[in-house]
């Protein structure tokens, strides 16, 4: 009769997380962060018993805990760093882990993960919507009838000009679109989602018209102002 047993799975600590705080230009192009992180090892000497196994003995290098709060150390002077990559087109709250790289207090249970977790900051021009950029742009009325040529830094510090001819009218929360131009994907580089810009129209101060012959070049580019009779005994 067969018997096998089952096999125990072995305890593994909790997981160390750390928050990582990037720009947008950061996920966008992608970077490297060095980070110098401490964490709880057995102690070499003990090797997590607290001192010699069946005397009464402390482990001077530990004080008898079997546990060591640690900053590697790989030679004289020099202490080893974790570096995280930040890939391009990484999102906020993804996660990056380093398996085996965490605490571990005692030798019968398996040292937990390290655990990074990236955080977008927020930007002040653009916002992100999966791998589409979103920008908002502010024109005068003058621009959104007669056209405009306006730069527009992109996160990589390339600048796009935004181009509109004359009578191509924009209107308060128009959005034009920039093809290829949005946030990369994290696991294809070389497919980017599109640049979306949203206007903002300023209208003029009131009675900014006040010479007579200035408003009637003006009233002469656009169509009829509509004119209705009044009715006998009509209030205005």
């Amino acid at each position: 009769m067969g018997g096998g047993g089952r096999r125990r799975t072995r305890r593994k600590f909790q997981d160390t997380v750390y928050p990582l705080n990037v720009t947008l230009e950061e996920v966008y192009m992608g970077k490297t962060s060095k980070l110098r992180l401490s964490k709880k090892a057995l102690c070499t000497k003990c090797k997590g018993t607290g001192g010699k196994t069946g005397q009464s003995y402390e482990c001077h290098s530990c004080r008898g805990r079997g546990v060591k709060n640690l900053v590697q150390q790989i030679g004289p002077g020099m202490v080893q760093q974790m570096q995280v990559h930040v890939e391009p087109g990484m999102r906020h709250n993804d996660k990056i882990t380093f398996p085996g790289e965490g605490d571990q207090s005692d030798p019968d249970i398996e040292p937990g993960d390290v655990v990074i977790v990236i955080q977008v900051k927020p930007h002040d021009v653009f916002e992100r919507e999966g791998d589409d950029l979103i920008a908002k742009k502010t024109i005068s009325l003058n621009e959104a009838l007669c056209g405009y040529e306006i730069p527009l830094k992109h996160l990589d510090g390339r600048t796009l000009i935004l181009k509109n001819k004359p009578g191509d009218i924009i209107t308060p929360d128009c959005v034009r679109g920039i093809v290829g131009e949005g946030m990369p994907q994290r696991r294809h580089h070389d497919i980017r989602g599109n640049l979306y810009v949203k206007f903002d129209v300023t209208f003029p101060s009131d009675h900014f018209l006040e010479d007579e012959t200035k408003y009637k070049i003006i009233e002469s580019a656009f169509p009829p102002v509509r004119k209705i009779a009044h009715p006998p005994n009509c209030e205005e």
